[in-house]
């Protein structure tokens, strides 16, 4: 496989030649250039699907074959907000899931949907955002609860 040749855009971010996906890391677009490559190393044996990380292919066989022991074994990340029933297989579901559902209207209060849709601006420090996940990584860091509200310990635990 030869080398990937990286291509920037004015922001500093990593465009794709083939789709122009953009991606904000080298190794990020490294890995979406290895699915253009067709560099998927890693074949589930039970269904055939391949993956250019083993961590995917160990949490494809624990999300869509339940009968195996990765599965039966599989870490699971629950949601602290009491009364919650959420499990997720990676921590990053369960912090996207606690933002979207607990922190709904602490979201709405302190953060902007630019008029296309695809950007969020960050009212607490005016940071932009292109895309609703990168704004539930930003805002458990940027955000500030009051000690007594419940969810200032939940955040200790998912951020």
């Amino acid at each position: 496989m030869p080398p990937f040749t990286y291509t920037r855009n004015e922001n500093g971010d990593f465009v794709c030649q083939h789709c122009h996906v953009i991606k904000p890391k080298q190794n990020t677009m490294h890995y979406h250039l290895k699915k253009h490559a067709g560099d998927l190393p890693h074949k589930c044996k039970h269904c055939d699907q391949k993956f250019s990380q083993l961590r995917y292919l160990e949490l494809h066989i624990a999300a869509r074959h339940p009968e195996t022991d990765l599965a039966k074994n599989a870490e699971m990340f629950s949601c602290p907000h009491k009364g919650c029933e959420y499990s997720s297989l990676t921590k990053a579901n369960r912090r996207i899931h606690y933002f979207r559902v607990h922190m709904k209207d602490i979201i709405d209060k302190n953060v902007t949907k630019l008029d296309d849709g695809k950007e969020y601006t960050c009212k607490c420090c005016e940071k932009t955002l292109k895309s609703q996940t990168a704004l539930y990584y930003h805002i458990g860091d940027c955000l500030k609860l009051p000690e007594n509200d419940r969810r200032a310990a939940d955040l200790q635990i998912i951020v």
